[in-house]
């Protein structure tokens, strides 16, 4: 049974990852990898804030910005250099792994000793998950059924009438 909660756990983990890969492939309709790299890289900043015993609030803000960074990033050599989305995604990967192994300093780091969200919770981790992936999914759906969604979709659906 302990073995079924650290699949489930694990896949309401990465449940942002598959949202991210569907606003940019279904909704945006553009091929991008830097998902891909902006999740890394916030891992790492995790990782890193979580072994220098820092709150692991903090440390979730530091990972939410590395990552935004790294999307920042790819759209910044999409737009000003008129790069390819595929491109300037991959590049945002490559740079982003380079990044990540100068900061970690391996590949594989363990998170034994660093501060964890058991210090400031009595919940079990699957409800803890469970809720703040229930938090993010409603700020979703809020923000894709406002305007800003429906620029969202128009984008995706009609590229050309944005610009105008």
């Amino acid at each position: 049974m302990s073995m079924l909660f650290a699949i489930l756990s694990q896949a309401l983990v990465f449940t942002p990852v598959s949202f991210g890969m569907y606003v940019s492939a279904r909704i945006l309709k553009i091929t991008d990898l830097a998902i891909d790299g902006s999740f890394l890289l916030g891992a790492a900043a995790f990782t890193l804030c979580s072994l220098n015993q820092f709150n692991p609030f903090v440390s979730i803000a530091c990972a939410l910005i590395a990552g935004a960074t790294v999307g920042l990033v790819s759209s910044f050599i999409q737009y000003k250099n008129k790069v390819q989305p595929i491109i300037a995604g991959i590049l945002a990967v490559f740079f982003t792994h380079g990044a990540f192994f100068l900061c970690m300093k391996g590949p594989n780091v363990g998170l034994f000793g660093g501060s964890s969200f058991a210090q400031f919770s009595t919940l079990s981790p699957l409800t803890l998950i469970s809720g703040v992936i229930l938090i993010a999914g409603l700020c979703a759906a809020y923000v894709l059924n406002s305007t800003i969604g429906l620029g969202l979709r128009t984008f995706g659906s009609n590229p050309q009438l944005l610009t105008q």
